[in-house]
């Protein structure tokens, strides 16, 4: 249970004692508001809009109780129409937000692989302690459970989703995967990183690995295998090559990392590469001129 010590959102002048008041301002969440209110005209007296132009009805005084940054907006400002794209443009309306606006009401939540994003978002965003705790947990499972490719990628990719909004599942998903057995890890990887068209995220995902020596060594072992295979780098390859901790790379696999720059030169296409002390990095050479990569 979550103590909450914000107002309930009623109305100074509302007819209730200071005795009533006080208890509701620090009463335990989640609470069993009865769900059949919802549906409810009469109680709904504050209309959320969301950027996508879904909209819902809902109690205020449940509102201000659950989400803190809700509060002002109600108590003080008297508003009976929130826009919540002025909290987050990145929120969006539907099943998702639905089944938030309902876990307020019944003080029960439901996370599947469906509705987990945008609820973990919701609940950062709108700063609900005991929804964000409850997908937390529900991710830990995911990540506890995930053994196949596809269910691994599912973990990564919502972790990188919800970059943008908290790193708290990228900080769970990282140390998961670097302990995860060798073989299973490097079949993870392997598969990953041959996938087309990866976004920055996902591919500086796979670099935040890299700090763990077991990770440097498998995604080595990856790029050599890929090159070998093919002769040159696919544009994820690349990235990540780029991108490794060259230090990192010759204390924890010193042999691979030198094969696999024996081989780029065998390709050809060492000279399309130049190392910077400095920082510890390869760079690209685009027409002569050193391309910086970014940094995670």
């Amino acid at each position: 249970a979550v103590v909450s010590t914000q107002s309930t959102g009623i109305p100074p002048k509302h007819p209730l004692c200071v005795c009533c008041l006080c208890i509701a301002m620090f009463m335990l969440l989640p609470q069993d508001f009865g769900l059949a209110k919802l549906s409810s005209p009469a109680h709904n007296n504050v209309q959320l809009t969301w950027p996508d132009g879904w909209t819902i009805r809902a109690n205020s005084a449940i509102l201000a109780l659950n989400i803190p940054v809700l509060e002002e907006m109600i108590t003080k400002q008297q508003q009976t129409t929130i826009d919540m794209g002025s909290l987050s443009g990145r929120l969006v309306g539907g099943e998702s937000a639905q089944h938030f606006i309902e876990a307020l009401y019944s003080g029960k939540v439901h996370p599947t692989t469906t509705n987990f994003p945008q609820l973990a978002m919701l609940a950062t965003v709108l700063k609900v302690s005991w929804i964000d705790y409850r997908c937390q947990k529900f991710y830990e499972r995911l990540l506890s459970t995930s053994t196949d490719y596809p269910s691994l990628r599912y973990t990564v990719d919502t972790a990188v989703s919800l970059k943008d909004t908290t790193d708290t599942y990228i900080e769970l998903a990282v140390p998961s995967l670097q302990h995860m057995e060798t073989e299973s890890l490097f079949d993870f990887l392997r598969s990953f990183l041959n996938e087309p068209d990866l976004s920055r995220g996902q591919l500086n995902f796979i670099l935040r690995l890299t700090r763990h020596h077991t990770a440097v060594a498998l995604v080595l072992r990856v790029l050599r295998d890929g090159l070998e295979s093919t002769g040159e780098f696919t544009e994820s390859a690349s990235y990540v090559f780029q991108n490794l901790n060259v230090a990192s790379c010759l204390k924890y696999d010193g042999k691979s990392y030198n094969d696999l720059l024996d081989m780029l030169f065998d390709a050809g296409l060492q000279q399309n590469y130049c190392y910077t002390k400095s920082s510890n990095r390869v760079y690209q050479v685009m027409d002569f001129i050193l391309k910086p990569c970014q940094r995670w």
